[in-house]
């Protein structure tokens, strides 16, 4: 579950959204469910397969299947990219993601207090 959790949440650091959107509790439980990814739109243009391919690998619904995490920390996209961040360096995309992800979230709320 902690893994699936860090998948979520890299989602959203790559993207910008939950991996898993819906209108209703319901209908993002139907979704999460199903494990349906959809990476080929517009919004992964920055990211590379490496990293679509560890967040896959994280968000699979079966945990014996799901990557573990030493697998994840040993896993090319992490391997490839954590050595060369610098300290406190932000891509202007990751900061308008979570931006993106804030406002989208305020919105959904206040559409469902309606």
């Amino acid at each position: 579950c902690a893994l699936w959790s860090i998948g979520c949440i890299l989602h959203v650091l790559l993207r910008g959204q939950v991996p898993f959107s819906g209108a209703s509790d319901k209908e993002v439980m139907i979704k999460v469910r199903a494990g349906v990814l959809n990476m080929k739109d517009e919004d992964w243009r920055h990211v590379s397969e490496e990293g679509r391919d560890l967040v896959r690998k994280l968000l699979v619904r079966n945990a014996k299947e799901r990557f573990t995490s030493e697998q994840a920390l040993n896993h090319e996209w992490i391997k490839g990219h954590a050595p060369h961040a610098k300290p406190g360096a932000l891509q202007i995309d990751l900061v308008g993601n979570l931006r993106n992800f804030r406002c989208k979230n305020r919105l959904k709320k206040m559409a469902l207090a309606l």
